[in-house]
């Protein structure tokens, strides 16, 4: 084997090595949450724990046919599916309220751009702007500004991803299609983040753009003026991706990463570069680099000549405060650090602050300590199969009291509240479970995915994390390899479930 081939070897061994580190952690500590804990649990969810399970004896075995009454698998997928988006409206009806911390900001400036706090915050987090700026033009163009207009736009954003995620699926592995509307469906199921009109929700759809706009390039390579098309349209994804949540961009970068492995392979072991492909591909590089530098550069002149609110970039908090305050309590918000920032007036000094702080902290842990703290932080970062639901400072606005059943599985004082974390946190011990079953561990699907998962994790260790809600940006990569992989989980799981047919069926 020449050194080309062994280099490839290590890449592939690294990346599987890696990923299955990681994800040994999150299965851990997610398996450990006290979400898992009984004590509160009603029969709520244990009906609903026995209808998933039946749900899936009914789809996978033959015990029960129930082809009698649907004519296909894919009919009662998508009857599924459609039950779930039903359940959503229904939800969002009852449970509208207003939303605190960084959604609540950018609610608040709909109606009072003009206010001192206001315009501060957005001359801090300047980031936000992009996402304030389209919430704006939505509520002039429908006329609505409430939080349930913006509560369905949110349904309709996250069921976007869905669906733009299944015909990612048909697309790279149209047998497991079904398998991830089932797996998406009960997703929703547990998924009240619709509710919530912030990047973490807005962004989802562009990040699964990006895995789309990627399937198609790989399925037309050949055509040259297709790819060309998919090729403008995959940057200027990113771009807006970027303006809605800058760290929402991992994927092109697994993506990259990929293509280089490719040309890499086609240069130096199969040697199969032709001088067509050269010129298509160099064409195709000039093309994104000149779309993805000026669509950027239209964005960032139309947020600097905007006139809806008045701020001050000149104030705006430097990148190196999130890597400092990554590295403070549970590696998450410290409030004491934001408060410098807004009381330093210059940003030169905000970033003389934020290493300061950062070399003292490192100091003050030395090496272990900081690997100590790291395994503390990605607990924080990926146990909690509800995304950290209520933990953000001020979650609601006005601490709403349930009302109604709905309110009662998503409210701090709701009794079904336990119900909620608890089966969101079984879904999520078992979406993690399905991560470790593949055996193509050089499948550039494969890889493209855990390579996304992987820089989110590594994104979120090194800046602010300390929460899960910062891994609902990443669900795309983590929903399309648990699809991916599904055939051998369902294999897996068949194996397990025999019994049910071989002790029920009636001959």
């Amino acid at each position: 084997m020449n050194f080309n081939r062994k280099f490839i070897k290590f890449i592939n061994l690294l990346v599987t090595i890696l990923f299955y580190f990681f994800l040994l952690q999150m299965l851990y500590f997610a398996g450990s949450s006290s979400n898992l804990s009984l004590e509160n649990v009603t029969w709520i969810a244990l009906v609903l724990v026995v209808f998933v399970i039946y749900l899936y004896v009914l789809i996978n075995t033959n015990y029960i046919n129930i082809y009698k009454i649907f004519n296909s698998r894919t009919l009662l997928a998508w009857c599924f599916f459609g039950f779930v988006v039903i359940l959503q409206v229904i939800f969002i009806s009852f449970v509208h309220p207003a939303i605190g911390f960084d959604a609540g900001a950018i609610h608040s400036a709909l109606f009072s751009p003009d206010d001192l706090n206001i315009r501060g915050y957005y001359s801090q987090y300047i980031n936000n702007l992009s996402l304030l700026l389209v919430q704006h033009w939505l509520s002039i163009t429908f006329h609505n500004s409430s939080w349930l207009f913006f509560n369905y736009i949110g349904l309709i954003l996250v069921d976007l991803s869905v669906l733009i995620n299944i015909l990612i699926i048909w697309l790279i592995k149209r047998e497991n299609t079904i398998n991830l509307i089932y797996i998406q469906s009960i997703f929703l199921l547990f998924f009240p983040w619709i509710i919530i009109s912030y990047s973490d929700i807005w962004v989802i759809p562009l990040v699964s753009l990006i895995y789309l706009f990627y399937s198609l390039i790989d399925k037309f390579r050949s055509i040259l003026w297709v790819r060309i098309i998919l090729d403008i349209g995959l940057i200027f994804t990113v771009i807006l991706t970027y303006y809605i949540k800058p760290s929402s961009i991992v994927p092109i970068i697994a993506i990259v990463l990929i293509e280089i492995k490719r040309i890499y392979v086609a240069l130096f072991i199969e040697h199969t570069i032709h001088w067509k492909y050269i010129f298509s591909f160099l064409l195709a590089m000039i093309l994104m680099s000149g779309v993805g530098y000026g669509s950027f550069k239209v964005i960032q002149q139309k947020i600097n000549t905007q006139s809806y609110i008045r701020v001050n970039p000149n104030l705006a908090v430097p990148a190196i405060h999130f890597i400092s305050m990554g590295m403070s309590g549970d590696g998450g918000y410290n409030e004491k650090d934001a408060l410098a920032m807004a009381l330093l007036p210059n940003r030169q000094d905000k970033v003389n602050y934020s290493v300061r702080l950062l070399k003292q902290r490192l100091n003050k842990m030395g090496m272990w300590g900081y690997i100590k703290f790291l395994f503390m932080k990605q607990e924080n970062n990926a146990a909690d199969g509800t995304f950290a639901w209520l933990k953000e400072g001020h979650f609601f606005a006005n601490n709403p009291h349930p009302t109604n059943f709905w309110q009662t599985f998503v409210y701090p004082e709701g009794k079904n509240l336990k119900n909620y974390k608890f089966l969101a946190q079984l879904f999520w011990v078992f979406l993690l479970f399905t991560l470790a079953f593949t055996k193509f561990h050089t499948d550039k699907w494969v890889q493209i995915f855990r390579i996304s998962i992987l820089g989110g994790l590594f994104y979120l260790l090194i800046f602010e994390g300390g929460r899960s809600r910062y891994m609902i940006q990443f669900l795309p990569a983590i929903l399309l390899l648990s699809a991916y992989n599904s055939n051998i989980v369902w294999s897996f799981l068949n194996r397990g479930f025999r019994w049910v047919k071989e002790t029920l069926t009636v001959d």
